[in-house]
């Protein structure tokens, strides 16, 4: 589709709004007018699938005689054999496709959800997912300029939740794909306009200790949409959808970070944040509620400037060392698990002033 500039953020409650400048650059890195699989920035587009495991005798297409079928993309696909751990597995290749309907294009991935199935490292989801490169020889990208990511995104048959990933070098080389992302709403049969910030990713709960790491915004290398059966409780395995999507940008105009993912404790309420010399104390009684998680400070433009981990409900103290901060005006939040097993995200100001 032909690229519109006016967009609107991801609805939401809205808690914080980081400012900049007016007059915002921004990269327009597909809008499908040529219908190709080669986005502005001369990386290519590209389907997957759940076809994972850890074993030869753990993958997914090693277990169909027992009734055990994998996601698929509903396209076009070639085999590819891959030489792994001393053994031969076949993945699927899929041709990507843009849709022109009445003069209007778009990315289009169909799909059918799969099975669950088990392997050694536990039980694992049924998902598929598009992705673009942000390179053509897959070197990151440098993102430090820009404050997120929007586009436009719709689905076929059903409301969705949908995961978007910004794929690191650093977090691909662990080989763990606890990728930065956030969950967000897909309302069917009508475009979502949709700002995804920077600063509002994070990686999964389930990262491990070993892989976790602070989003680092100079080794981007994929844009990435993912739907997961698990997220998607309503649908059942073997159901199919389709999603759509157009007018793909990166922006360092203004985008309000809000709370779309779940937060279903009842330790929400606000906390105060004080600096003085290096040290940054977290104040109140719902601080006290987490057990573990992550402390995040953001410049007033958005950037992560210092990012503690919380490993244990001892490791909390309620004060953390952070760098020395100029005067001005900064954004804590705090991700974890609270006392009580639910998902806590709650955010305030700090002000600096020496």
């Amino acid at each position: 589709m032909k690229h519109v500039t006016s967009f609107i953020p991801l609805t939401g409650i809205v808690l914080v709004l980081f400012s900049q400048s007016l007059f915002a650059a921004e990269i327009l890195v597909d809008d499908f007018a040529d219908a190709d699989k080669v986005n502005a920035l001369e990386g290519e587009w590209s389907y997957y699938d759940d076809g994972i495991g850890s074993g030869k005798n753990e993958r997914l297409q090693a277990k169909t005689d027992i009734g055990i079928q994998g996601s698929k993309v509903n396209v076009s696909s070639a085999p590819k054999q891959l030489p792994t751990g001393g053994f031969d597995y076949n993945i699927k290749v899929y041709t990507f496709n843009a849709q022109d309907v009445d003069g209007e294009q778009y990315a289009y991935m169909p799909f059918t959800f799969g099975s669950k199935w088990q392997d050694s490292t536990g039980a694992i989801e049924a998902f598929v997912g598009i992705s673009t490169s942000l390179s053509a020889d897959g070197q990151p990208m440098d993102l430090t300029d820009y404050s997120g990511v929007k586009f436009k995104i719709k689905s076929a048959n059903h409301d969705l939740k949908v995961t978007f990933m910004i794929e690191t070098a650093d977090v691909e080389a662990d080989s763990m794909y606890a990728y930065h992302q956030r969950v967000f709403n897909v309302a069917m049969g009508t475009w979502n306009e949709i700002a995804i910030p920077l600063a509002g990713l994070a990686q999964p709960l389930w990262t491990p200790d070993t892989a976790k790491k602070a989003f680092d915004p100079t080794k981007a290398v994929r844009l990435t949409w993912q739907v997961s059966l698990s997220k998607n409780p309503g649908l059942e395995e073997m159901a199919s959808d389709e999603i759509d999507i157009d007018d793909v940008v990166l922006t360092d105009a203004p985008i309000a970070v809000v709370n779309d993912r779940i937060s279903i404790s009842s330790h929400q309420s606000a906390f105060k944040a004080v600096y003085h010399d290096g040290i940054v104390k977290l104040e109140g009684e719902s601080i006290n509620a987490i057990t573990k998680g992550i402390v995040r400070l953001f410049n007033a433009n958005g950037k992560i400037v210092y990012t503690h981990r919380i490993a244990a409900a001892t490791d909390m103290q309620n004060t953390f060392t952070g760098k020395r901060l100029p005067n001005g005006l900064y954004f804590v939040q705090v991700d974890g698990i609270g006392n009580d097993h639910g998902n806590i995200t709650m955010r305030s100001s700090l002000f600096v002033a020496k």
